[in-house]
């Protein structure tokens, strides 16, 4: 008798990245279902919104919902509906699905496949919770390949290549997970779920602008989709390959084929594909004292005054100044951070004596000096400028630094209200005294 097939492609996992998950289980509306039938379910996550079961709907003449069927879908939402991620597949299936234990189930039609959509609580890897969207194949599939459908607004995704793939002017030597300097001292460790993983950050937004009526954006990174890892009931374990292209809208992944034929069936334990929300680069990047380095970004169309810059650091070892600096490499005006402690696995912020005035839609580095070795993070994605031999205590221009696009830092610079031309203060002196 042929025992069942199962295997289950875990884990579409979508980790919010700015805000804290708080009551991350919480359903903050839905269609409500009836005996247990679900078309669609909305979660509230650390404040964003998380969508599943699609939104398209049949409506009748006066507009009332004749016909929703569930589809097999989830949308997620960063900064409010700024920015979002969607993804799908295009199975036919059970017109509604059910909930089971916390989780949205939901079986295609000829009873394959089924999916599981639920909340995860805060967790290492995802100290802000998240949602996974898993896949369980209940039989062996007739191709290695699994394949989604993917849709983002307003987000760029930079694949996170093995280190020795993703050589630098600093890191001259790497394995796939441990990267060395010039000297052999390892300055980078990027972890095994990120090598092949992809960073997901805001097309154009970087920073704190709630001080000017807006949002804070941090680093400007929303999600990070984590390299697959499939598991089958005995242990035996494999990485997929995942492989993303935004513009054609796919989202796929490889599965060896070898590990499908010798898998040992039925599965019960699982693990695979996530997708993750996070505030922080998922690499380790170490630098030395005396080491001005940081990633360039471009400025919004409105102008502000930089009030800090804040840098993440994993050891509170040392202190560390922010700098900001222009495309040109030239340190701004009054653009030295104070010199803070460094904090363990938090941002540690540089605040600016005077305000350092940032013009609209220019590009800056974004950069950080230590007295020490500062451990912070990074993705692989933009475009840095790191000098080797500034100073700490009174750091120079960067005229001679080495540049690439390998580097994200994760560093973010805080606007503050631009203040208003000296002729307009004493206009609005003037109209006071008069009246």
């Amino acid at each position: 008798m042929l025992m069942s097939h199962i295997i289950m492609i875990k884990k579409l996992l979508l980790l919010f990245l700015i805000l804290p998950l708080a009551g991350c289980n919480t359903p903050l509306g839905q269609i409500p279902p009836e005996n247990n039938s679900i078309s669609i379910k909305h979660f509230g996550v650390g404040g964003e919104n998380v969508f599943v079961g699609g939104t398209e709907m049949t409506l009748g003449a006066d507009n009332k919902v004749l016909e929703k069927k569930f589809k097999p879908e989830v949308k997620l939402e960063k900064w409010g509906d700024e920015t979002y991620i969607r993804i799908w597949s295009d199975e036919e299936g059970d017109d509604k699905a059910t909930e089971k234990d916390g989780k949205v189930v939901w079986n295609n039609k000829d009873k394959s496949k089924e999916y599981n959509f639920y909340t995860l609580p805060p967790g290492k890897g995802m100290e802000n919770g998240g949602f996974e969207y898993e896949i369980i194949l209940k039989e062996k599939p007739k191709t290695n390949v699994i394949k989604l459908n993917i849709e983002a607004q307003g987000l760029d995704f930079f694949y996170q290549p093995p280190l020795n793939e993703d050589l630098d002017n600093v890191m001259v030597t790497a394995t796939e997970m441990i990267g060395y300097d010039i000297d052999g001292n390892i300055i980078s460790e990027r972890p095994e779920n990120i090598v092949g993983s992809y960073a997901v950050y805001h097309s154009t937004r970087q920073g704190d602008y709630s001080k000017v009526d807006g949002k804070n954006y941090m680093a400007g990174k929303a999600f990070h989709i984590y390299r697959p890892k499939i598991i089958d009931s005995i242990g035996i374990e494999v990485w997929g390959e995942l492989f993303i292209d935004i513009r054609q809208g796919i989202l796929s992944v490889t599965i060896p084929q070898e590990f499908l034929d010798k898998a040992v069936y039925p599965i019960n334990k699982v693990a695979g594909l996530e997708f993750g929300y996070h505030t922080i680069g998922g690499t380790s990047r170490s630098t030395s004292n005396d080491v001005l380095t940081g990633t360039l970004f471009t400025s919004t169309a409105t102008a502000g005054i930089g009030d800090s810059i804040s840098v993440y650091t994993t050891t509170a070892s040392n202190n560390v100044k922010g700098v900001l600096t222009s495309s040109g490499k030239t340190i701004v005006s009054n653009g030295v951070g104070d010199g803070t402690a460094m904090l363990s696995n938090d941002w540690s912020e540089s605040s600016f004596s005077t305000g350092a005035a940032v013009l609209a839609s220019t590009a800056y580095y974004i950069q950080f000096i230590g007295d020490g070795q500062v451990d912070g993070k990074s993705d692989t994605g933009g475009s840095y400028c790191y000098d080797s031999s500034n100073s700490y205590t009174s750091p120079q221009n960067p005229t001679g630094c080495s540049t690439g696009t390998t580097i994200k830092y994760s560093v973010f610079c805080t606007y503050a209200p631009e203040a208003p031309p000296a002729e307009d203060l004493q206009y609005i002196r003037q109209i006071i005294q008069f009246n």
